[in-house]
């Protein structure tokens, strides 16, 4: 029977040979054994060793149009760099000096394809604009009206493609390359925005959905998303995806001195229609409707809901203070599913609140700090994250 053997020559070549045509020697053995050590490290390292990618935070249902992609602000990048921390998708542009430019006009057209075929957002950026605000992303800036396409994981930046570089080129003209040149380097998300149009005619198809209702302008929902969502789903393992519904356009709209009485009503009919006011559901809703609101449906029909902040403060004749409304009441807690076995502190209404952890606004009004707010209200998010998406 012939017996076989692997030893590696100079770290470059692998041969074969019998035992019996091996010298065995103190000296040959003592190498041998040495190898055979060494031949899993070696062949590790050659390789590579496979590591968990990061995952984009946010994916788009929303149907997409060439030459309208969400263009950020300075504001808009710095807030998703360093305060949120966002991973996402950049393609930057040259202002001017990129109009009339062919390649740009198509690649305008790939990120929308891509958008609308792999569901991931991309965000739009001029790199002609940029302050000092966002100078240590390291953004190429240029008069050749170079186009680049970056990946972020906040402020790191993961991967950096540019039209300049021959290699890159194609990734600009075809939306296979560029899937592909993204996911070497970051998986899909499991949020994705969506919008009204959307979720009419959605919601009823799909077995079981979970909605976030926000507003970008919304100061409990910046605090909400990167502070208790996204970590949720980065630590977990959810199974299934979640739709988010951004309403500040419809609230803008609202407040618009120009705007019919009709464009004004908008954004209340949003909240009456997906059941965020009493009007619109007596049994989940919550006063006129307030965001942040995280909502389970069963095809269209919506099942439990979960408020984040907006508790009513008020103070006692002896200046102590307390919540006098809050979505976690004792009338709604039999209906909310998720708090049922939960040892969190699930009634929030009625509460004593120390004076240190109360805020005054310019007009006088108090609320409830966010940090003190929040140790009662993560709890009762988790358990419906976790009733719901595990």
């Amino acid at each position: 029977m012939l017996f076989l053997t692997l030893f590696f020559d100079g770290f470059s070549r692998i041969r074969l040979r019998t035992l019996n045509q091996i010298v065995y020697n103190k000296n040959t053995m003592k190498k041998y054994r040495l190898i055979f050590l060494i031949m899993p490290a070696l062949l590790s390292s050659l390789t590579g060793c496979s590591t968990s990618k990061d995952r984009l935070t946010y994916g788009t249902l929303i149907e997409q149009q060439a030459y309208q992609t969400k263009e950020l602000t300075n504001q808009e990048l710095s807030d998703k760099a360093f305060n949120e921390k966002e991973i996402f998708l950049l393609a930057v542009h040259q202002g001017k000096y990129s109009e009339d430019c062919n390649c740009y006009n198509t690649f305008q057209n790939i990120i929308a394809n891509y958008m609308n075929t792999y569901h991931e957002q991309i965000y739009l950026y001029n790199a002609q604009d940029q302050d000092e605000s966002v100078s240590s992303l390291k953004i190429d800036k240029s008069d050749e009206g170079t186009l680049g396409f970056y990946i972020f994981r906040g402020s790191k930046k993961l991967a950096k493609y540019s039209y300049k570089n021959t290699r890159d080129q194609e990734l600009f003209s075809d939306v296979s390359v560029l899937n592909t040149r993204v996911h070497k380097f970051v998986n899909k998300p499991k949020m994705y925005y969506v919008d009204d149009s959307y979720l009419q005619e959605n919601l009823v198809k799909t077995d079981k959905s979970v909605v976030v209702f926000m507003r970008k302008g919304c100061g409990d929902c910046s605090y909400v998303i990167p502070n208790e969502i996204i970590p949720y789903i980065s630590s977990n393992n959810t199974s299934k995806d979640i739709w988010v519904f951004d309403m500040q356009d419809a609230y803008d709209l609202s407040k618009s001195d120009t705007a019919s009485e009709e464009e004004k009503g908008q954004y209340q009919a949003l909240k009456d229609r997906y059941g965020l006011s009493v009007s619109g559901n007596e049994t989940f809703g919550y006063g006129q409707g307030v965001v942040p609101t995280i909502q389970y449906y069963e095809k269209d029909v919506l099942k439990d809901a979960s408020v984040f902040f907006n508790d009513a403060i008020t103070q006692n004749p002896d200046g102590t203070f307390y919540v006098s409304a809050s979505y976690y009441s004792n009338d709604r807690l039999p209906h909310l599913s998720y708090l049922k076995d939960s040892k969190a502190k699930t009634v929030l209404e009625g509460m004593q609140l120390e004076t240190s952890n109360i805020m005054q606004t310019k007009s006088g009004a108090y609320y409830w700090s966010q940090k003190d707010a929040a140790k009662y209200h993560s709890p009762l998010l988790k358990a419906f994250l976790d009733y719901y998406l595990l």
